[in-house]
């Protein structure tokens, strides 16, 4: 008998989905493939005869409760349980990897330490500094200026509060704040060699002429990508958002994330909900062994 059973890091998003998996139930050579079987005992008389055979039903253990999904959105500990059945004394043993828990030998299993993914990046959705107190609509930033962890370094760009529909929030980012496209960075703390997911909304400042909306995305000083958005269709209150999302790799301590419009006119491509969160690593493959005088099951969680 299969069920399925796993636990799955999320990605990305600030969640972890723990997901029902395969449960395979294995039984001792001697009873075949069914849970039950039959027991028989054989009687003889002095002279070795036969004279009866009994036989009884035995049952290996069963599981009358499943491990069941979880989602979790905080670091911390997660609970596996079950609840077995099956005739006799039933023992337990809860292994990672196929190797045993020190322990581990009751119908729980705590699996501690779980990480869920963090955004890296400050102030992605950009909704610092609030401008909506003043009473603005958008405010410019130019080129050397810091617009809420994000510096501008090319010409100007525009924080944007409820002049449109944002992505994420309240406020996004138009990259074009004057006649010609500017540019933003962040500089985000990395670890060589680890993998990240990094993912943005994108959309196109739908009041002017021009349709056609090119950002770049850079990565380390790399171009990473050239997106274009089409705003033909939409307005102010419906931007059509498009998510896109890349799998990137760090190279040193400090990485640079950038963005840079290359669309001429004042008004270019707008930009909300960066994310940088570093992919987990693959989870361990925890089972456990029920066993009575009869015979055994093995969940994989």
């Amino acid at each position: 008998m299969y069920k399925k059973a796993s636990v799955v890091q999320a990605s990305p998003g600030n969640s972890i989905k723990i997901t029902l998996g395969w449960v395979a139930i294995l039984l001792l050579a001697s009873l075949g493939s069914s849970a039950s079987a039959q027991q028989s005992t054989y009687t003889y008389d002095p002279p070795g005869d036969l004279t009866s055979v009994t036989q009884a039903m035995t049952s290996v253990p069963t599981f009358t409760v499943q491990p069941s999904s979880q989602i979790i959105s905080q670091n911390g500990t997660v609970y596996f349980s079950f609840v077995p059945a099956g005739p006799g004394q039933l023992s337990y043993q809860w292994l990672s990897n196929g190797v045993p828990i020190p322990g581990a030998t009751g119908d729980v299993l705590a699996v501690t330490n779980v990480v869920v993914p963090t955004n890296l990046v400050n102030n992605g959705s950009f909704e610092t500094p609030f401008i909506g107190e003043s009473n603005l609509t958008y405010l410019t930033y130019s080129a050397g200026q810091i617009m809420g962890g994000w510096t501008v370094t090319s010409n100007s760009v525009d924080l944007i509060d409820t002049y449109w529909q944002a992505a994420d929030g309240v406020q996004s980012a138009d990259l074009n704040g004057g006649s010609a496209g500017g540019a933003i960075y962040q500089d985000v703390a990395t670890v060589p060699g680890q993998q990240y997911y990094l993912s943005f909304s994108l959309a196109g400042n739908p009041g002017g002429a021009t349709t056609i909306m090119t950002n770049q995305v850079w990565w380390n000083g790399s171009l990473l990508d050239t997106v274009t958005f089409n705003t033909t269709g939409h307005s102010v209150t419906a931007m059509g958002w498009t998510n896109l999302e890349y799998l990137v790799t760090a190279t040193a301590a400090t990485t640079r994330v950038q963005f840079a419009s290359v669309t001429s006119g004042y008004y270019g491509p707008a930009v909300d909900d960066v994310m940088l969160e570093a992919v987990p690593p693959a989870p361990a493959d925890y089972s456990v062994i029920v066993t009575n005088a009869y015979g055994l099951s093995l969940i994989h969680i």
